[in-house]
């Protein structure tokens, strides 16, 4: 192994321990202003407006069935025409 073959070897290490550094100082970043109350009530507020979001779907999605059950009732009972 050349001596050149050795530092390029070494300055890959020292990059891939760099990349391993700074992704956990930006993982620490991120908690830190996580854990800052105005960054924690808006991360709240966000997440009450994605289960918000989920549940009008969801009823959404079951009146649409009970709708469907109701057109597929009328048609067994002759009540309805296609």
């Amino acid at each position: 192994m050349t001596r050149d073959d050795q530092q390029d070897g070494t300055a890959a290490e020292i990059k891939l321990i760099a990349a391993r550094e700074i992704a956990s100082l930006i993982g620490c970043a991120v908690l830190v202003l996580m854990l800052h109350p105005g960054v924690h009530a808006w991360l709240n507020h966000q997440a009450w407006k994605l289960r918000q979001q989920a549940g009008r779907r969801t009823r959404l999605e079951d009146a649409q069935v009970a709708e469907l059950r109701r057109d597929i009732s009328r048609y067994e009972h002759g009540e309805a025409a296609l």
